[in-house]
């Protein structure tokens, strides 16, 4: 609405007669735009108290990892598959893919059995 005012456009809405082009008008706006701004307020007030309280017993919040073969994962980067051919293959994420072979990039080589050009990602 700020945009509009510095444009010097009203804003008109015949299902709440609402016109701001009048002072009546202006003030109903505003109003409901301060009850808007309220309720959205205590929305996140209340969203930031059930995280924390959450986090406070201990659940786990988000997506649940996902389980990657990283044998079989290695084995296929190694025969020069993508990193979105291998998603497919396993049936999971491309970031899981990602993830993984970040992860495996810090477990030395030779442990691996995967020489270093097959690992780039």
């Amino acid at each position: 609405m700020e945009e509009f005012n510095h444009l010097g456009i009203d804003f008109v809405s015949y299902m709440e007669n609402i016109d701001t082009s009048s002072p009546m008008g202006k003030v109903i706006f505003t109003v409901f735009s301060a009850f808007a701004e309220f309720e959205l307020n205590i929305l996140k007030e209340r969203v930031k108290a059930g995280l924390q309280n959450a986090r406070a017993k201990g659940k786990t919040l988000g997506r649940p990892p996902a389980k990657v073969d990283t044998e079989e994962l290695l084995q296929l980067r190694g025969r020069g598959l993508s990193i979105r051919e291998i998603a497919a293959s396993l049936q999971v994420d491309k970031m899981a893919v990602c993830k993984t072979l970040k992860i495996c990039s810090q477990i030395p080589l030779k442990k691996q059995g995967v020489a270093l050009q097959e690992m780039t990602v």
